[in-house]
């Protein structure tokens, strides 16, 4: 039995029938979820219009991460950009709220979905409607001790259509939201938080961090599909999209990635599509022809690619830089044995206790991880900084990729619409004196 094998629990992966994995290096495994992340220099061409590449850039990711930071941009924004280069952050909101060809929904985080994928999440929230008013949780207490204020909220959608939580005023006796965080007193937020998890509210517009809500019944589109799933269904579909837009992973790593902790029996769902050949799996091997832990798997349809990209020849990266939230280095568990590179977000660590700083984005050269830089936009000055630059261990030496992390920089000044792009002092000097050359 494959050494990959004995650490699965899925009985049907060692059939004496089943095919024998297929056997990778961990540089091609690197080189397939770059590609199918469209962050490869061939992933994505230009030629249609912007819209037309937006589309395409959520039906690769499945979901992009919406955050409100805004020390640089905000993240939806970044992650568009390092797969585009520039373009007019109005076409989001136009496919968002306009053209509604996508929405706002929970995916592995708070995240722009694509509406082709609303089936999958309308399932989720019928689950939840079905049980989260009865789980037991605190929630569930406080929603059912506040019927009043739940059906006044109903109705002022129904009689004055979208609304922000600011536009609802509340004339009914009701209990307090009370929490030890932010949502602290803040009733009606958190009841339009519950509305939306049942699936009967939806973000119908936004004003920067501002959500205007709208009914999903007065706000969806009608050709959105909200047929019944089954749970085996709504597994099979949800599993794949994840998995391709992973390239290779874990049976945990499909469990973070776009549908988080909502695959119902993952185990089984993930034995029938090996058992059928759709997902294979796959031994990982690393430089040194070891192992690489995990039972890994593929989309068949990714297979031949997989094995194409161990050859240099049928390869082409390019240097650019990440969010902080990037789908490609969002699940910090994956990234240490596929890229080694340990990456942890720092915005709510203490000033004292932070080794790179406040907002840092990652830097993908090729096929690895090149470092990070501590990066601020000043809107005042109209003014990009980049702090600091923290290569990885023995990347000091590959000073060839100082020009391709110029450009990005210089590239990210210009969709920002900064007048300037500034280099601080914490970098090594060598690394410095190219960058500014190039600027």
């Amino acid at each position: 039995m494959p050494s990959w094998m004995r650490s699965t629990r899925f009985a049907r992966w060692d059939d004496p029938g089943m095919p024998p994995p297929l056997k990778a290096t961990l540089k091609a495994a690197r080189r397939l979820a770059i590609r199918k992340q469209l962050l490869d220099s061939h992933a994505l061409l230009r030629s249609e219009s912007d819209k037309q590449a937006l589309c395409k850039v959520l039906e690769a990711l499945r979901c992009v991460q919406i955050d409100p930071i805004r020390a640089v941009e905000r993240t939806e924004l970044l992650v568009l950009w390092s797969r585009l280069g520039a373009f007019h952050p109005g076409l989001l909101n136009e496919l968002l709220y306009t053209d509604r060809l996508f929405f706002e929904n929970w995916a592995h985080c708070a995240s722009i979905c694509l509406m082709d994928d609303y089936p999958l999440f309308h399932h989720r929230m019928q689950a939840f409607a079905e049980t989260g008013d009865t789980d037991g949780s605190r929630t569930a207490q406080w929603v059912k001790e506040n019927g009043a204020l739940l059906a006044q909220i109903r109705k002022e959608f129904r009689t004055r259509g979208p609304l922000a939580s600011q536009d609802i005023t509340v004339d009914v006796p009701h209990v307090p939201w009370h929490s030890t965080g932010w949502t602290s007193g803040r009733s009606v937020p958190r009841m339009l938080d519950h509305l939306f998890f049942r699936g009967e509210l939806m973000v119908a517009q936004r004003s920067g961090n501002r959500k205007v809500w709208h009914l999903t019944d007065e706000f969806l589109p009608p050709w959105a599909d909200r047929a019944p799933m089954a749970p085996d269904e709504f597994c099979r579909r949800a599993v794949q999209l994840a998995l391709k837009a992973l390239g290779t992973g874990t049976a945990r790593d499909i469990k973070h990635h776009f549908m988080r902790h909502a695959y119902p029996d993952l185990e089984t769902g993930l034995a029938a599509l090996v058992a059928e050949e759709t997902i294979l799996p796959v031994e990982l091997v690393d430089a040194g022809n070891r192992a690489v832990p995990g039972a890994w798997m593929v989309h068949a349809e990714d297979a031949g690619t997989l094995q194409g990209l161990e050859a240099d020849s049928h390869w082409e990266g390019r240097t650019v830089l990440l969010s902080p939230f990037d789908n490609l280095i969002c699940d910090r568990r994956r990234n240490r044995p596929l890229f080694d590179f340990d990456f942890t977000i720092e915005i709510y660590v203490p000033v004292a206790k932070r080794r790179y700083g406040y907002y840092v984005l990652p830097i993908l050269a090729g096929d690895s991880m090149l470092g990070r830089v501590d990066t601020a936009m000043d809107r005042q000055r109209n003014e990009l900084h980049f702090r600091a630059l923290f290569l990885e261990e023995g990347r000091e030496r590959d000073l060839h990729l100082a020009d391709g992390l110029a450009r990005t920089m210089q590239d990210l000044g210009t969709f920002l619409g900064a007048q300037c792009v500034k280099l601080g002092r914490r970098m090594p000097v060598k690394w410095r004196q190219a960058l500014k050359s190039h600027l």
